[in-house]
């Protein structure tokens, strides 16, 4: 009889012992949803009012939620990555990208993900500036890569030496034409090539394949 008590009794904590684990991985895991499902909340309340501080800083929106592609090769095969940045804005005829951070860790440049991310989004997005928005002490950060091989735009090297030929050429418009109504032509297609770089650029690109 004593035998039968302490055999069903060993099952029994067993048993008991089974159930706790479950009930702590259960747990653990509600809790682990439960804290993605509010850091998720929290980044959508952020992002949200990033617009409105970034309109209060004198920017102008252009696209929240921005999509872009960064084309690359696997072995000679093409790929493409999709990149989403948080908001482009504009100010004084520049466009600048901002990445949105809220937490603890990401909002530092100093986070390896957050820095990946952005070298990311300036190497491959036409830009004149990019800045972390941290939005847990409201404070916007414009960063600065120093690339290997420095360039003006981040684009095909191609675009470059082309807008340079164009302002080259339009100089040496404006100097030989013999009118002044000539001159004045080469000289305001010149101003609308310095003052829109960016987009003149994107149209070599594009060009250029």
């Amino acid at each position: 009889m004593k035998d039968f008590l302490l055999e069903n009794v060993l099952w029994l904590v067993v048993i008991a012992v089974l159930v706790l684990i479950v009930c702590k991985y259960k747990y653990d895991a509600y809790t682990k949803i439960r804290a993605q499902k509010k850091r998720f909340a929290r980044g959508v309340t952020a992002e949200k009012e990033a617009g409105i501080y970034l309109k209060s800083k004198g920017f102008e929106i252009l696209s929240s939620q921005s999509v872009h592609y960064h084309n690359y090769k696997i072995s000679g095969e093409n790929r493409q990555a999709k990149l989403m940045v948080d908001y482009v804005i504009s100010k004084a005829g520049k466009v600048y990208l901002v990445e949105v951070k809220s937490g603890t860790s990401a909002i530092s440049i100093e986070n390896k993900d957050t820095r990946r991310q952005i070298l990311e989004y300036d190497y491959t997005i036409e830009n004149d500036g990019i800045f972390l928005l941290d939005m847990e002490n409201k404070k916007l950060q414009p960063i600065e890569f120093t690339y290997r091989n420095s360039k003006s735009f981040k684009g095909n090297e191609k675009s470059d030496l082309y807008y340079r030929l164009l302002l080259v050429l339009l100089i040496c418009g404006a100097a030989a034409a013999p009118s002044w109504n000539g001159k004045s032509i080469f000289i305001a297609l010149g101003v609308i090539v310095v003052a829109f770089p960016l987009t003149i650029k994107k149209i070599f690109n594009r060009i250029s394949g």
